[in-house]
């Protein structure tokens, strides 16, 4: 049986030069679908997904701190799935292109904590996490040290300006027919339920809880685990945003 249609979610970041094995991979698959024949291809590249600023809602929901990430409009799951469903539906005027799926606008990180404020009804600052307390931070919550070992360059990309790079886009407007979701719309569907949105002792204590353990735990040696894992060492890697050859394509 021939497939006759396929969607790709690969990366905005997708790149030949970057730091990460994940994009790097993501490239790579890239070309190899590029190069199926009796096969339509068509690319969904978002990039820094919306659900990434709530994975420890705890120290921002009770302490007002939010990590930085950067400039961004950051997609929802539901966006992008929606975005891939309709292509399939009706495949054949999306043969050969790559759509971006973004959210409604641009933020900066301060306008987004400004955003979840209103949603949870207290102030709440952006503020840019060192490398070591965002690893310690990743490790105490139980995320593999794999994905950790790369959330670190997508971040770096974020400060470089990588992911405000031509954002937004109309793609869900244009493709699905309705607007992209706010970030607005996408905070009060992570926080509406969210029992730590409550203002209380019992959840400060569990939240000071939550950062003595991020504080104590230990550091992941990165430099070894890579080596175990056997990842590629790669020369003259750039964020997507430094690499003009990424930026021509983009």
């Amino acid at each position: 049986m021939k497939t006759k249609n396929v969607v790709v979610l690969t990366q905005w970041l997708s790149s030949n030069s970057h730091p990460s094995v994940y994009t790097k991979e993501h490239w790579l698959v890239d070309q190899t679908f590029k190069r199926l024949q009796n096969t339509n291809i068509t690319f969904v590249n978002p990039g820094l997904f919306a659900f990434v600023y709530f994975m420890m809602p705890e120290p921002m929901l009770q302490f007002g701190m939010m990590p930085d990430f950067g400039t961004n409009a950051p997609p929802s799951n539901e966006d992008i799935g929606l975005t891939v469903a309709h292509i399939l539906k009706k495949p054949e005027p999306h043969i050969g292109k790559t759509y971006r799926v973004t959210s409604r606008e641009l933020l900066k990180p301060q306008e987004m904590a400004d955003i979840v404020g209103k949603v949870v009804g207290r102030k709440i600052k952006a503020d840019v996490l060192p490398e070591s307390m965002l690893l310690k931070m990743l490790r105490s919550y139980g995320f593999p040290q794999r994905d950790a070992s790369q959330v670190i360059h997508y971040v770096k990309d974020g400060h470089n300006g990588g992911f405000a790079l031509n954002a937004p886009t109309t793609t869900v407007q244009d493709i699905v027919g309705k607007p992209a979701d706010d970030f607005e719309t996408i905070t009060r569907r992570y926080l509406k339920n969210n029992p730590m949105v409550k203002q209380s002792l019992l959840n400060k204590l569990r939240t000071m809880g939550i950062m003595m353990k991020a504080i104590t735990t230990s550091k992941w040696n990165m430099a070894k685990f890579e080596k175990e894992q056997g990842f590629p060492v790669f020369k003259n890697m750039m964020p997507s945003n430094d690499s003009e050859e990424w930026k021509s394509e983009h």
